[in-house]
């Protein structure tokens, strides 16, 4: 079985993650996928290795694991790694990690939206 797992930073605010869980939805509404699990970095569980588990777990032995983390920097690093660590405890487990978000022009498009949502002036969006 296919799953999917999203990888993002966590945090110490309690609601923080809210938007994180919605992304969760849309992607597996989107994909049909029945395992679409999110996992953090730091601070919320589930850990990354916790989330590779519960993927496990339901079944899934073709994991994609999505990095929500707009540069590959030191953190997209850091839990690609941990993913990686924790995928090697399962021999059967396939894995497959994309990319950082990066440069995407719907980026600039929304920077910008949000730019207007706090009185930027002289900006056309």
């Amino acid at each position: 079985m296919q799953g999917l797992l999203l990888i993002a930073h966590g945090s110490l605010a309690d609601d923080a993650t809210s938007s994180v869980r919605t992304l969760t939805q849309a992607i597996q509404e989107r994909t049909g996928l029945q395992v679409v699990e999110a996992a953090y970095l730091d601070y919320t569980p589930p850990q990354i290795a916790q989330g590779v588990s519960n993927c496990y777990d339901k079944g899934v032995r073709m994991l994609y694991v999505l990095p929500y983390f707009l540069t590959e920097g030191y953190l997209m690093k850091k839990a690609v790694g941990y993913a990686q660590a924790a995928a090697a405890c399962y021999p059967d487990l396939q894995m497959s990690v994309g990319g950082a978000i990066g440069y995407d022009e719907r980026m600039a498009q929304i920077l910008l939206e949000r730019c207007q949502g706090v009185n930027c002036r002289n900006l056309s969006v």
